[in-house]
């Protein structure tokens, strides 16, 4: 049974007193952070410790450190494949024979598993585009015959 309009109302009053009360959880962190952020630690700005603290994590070794320092100053590692030798694929038909070869270059570990799952998902994706194009052309074709059949 559906709840009563008082029973809704009542959830919709929790509901907005919650959200209230995360909202202003937020708020103060927010303010807290920005507090310490302009304030001074060590002789440098709060914003200064922060940022000598992420470049030290990522000289120790940290990856997340030192991805997040790139991205932030701009300069974020770029996501490359170095290609191996892939089939041609001009139908739907040759992509087993293309995952195969992409099977085959992550065990042979020319390719990382992770290069391996991109290059498969665009492969979904052309196929699905040499399926379209095929059937476009087929229908096309069913199109001339009903015309001459007229």
């Amino acid at each position: 049974m559906p709840p009563t309009s008082d029973a809704a109302r009542e959830r919709g009053t929790k509901g907005g007193k919650a959200s209230a009360v995360a909202r202003r959880k937020k708020r103060d962190m927010r303010e807290r952070l920005e507090a310490l952020l302009a304030g001074t630690r060590d002789g440098m700005s709060g914003a200064d410790a922060l940022a000598l603290a992420l470049f030290e994590k990522a000289l120790a070794g940290d990856v997340k450190a030192f991805e997040t320092i790139m991205a932030t100053v701009g300069d974020a590692p770029r996501q490359t494949v170095c290609l191996p030798e892939l089939p041609e694929m001009k139908t739907a038909a040759d992509l087993p024979r293309l995952t195969a070869a992409i099977l085959k270059a992550v065990a042979e570990g020319r390719i990382s598993p992770d290069e391996g799952k991109k290059l498969a998902e665009l492969a979904g994706v052309h196929v699905k585009a040499v399926e379209v194009a095929e059937l476009e052309k087929r229908l096309s074709e069913i199109e001339k015959k009903m015309e001459g059949k007229k």
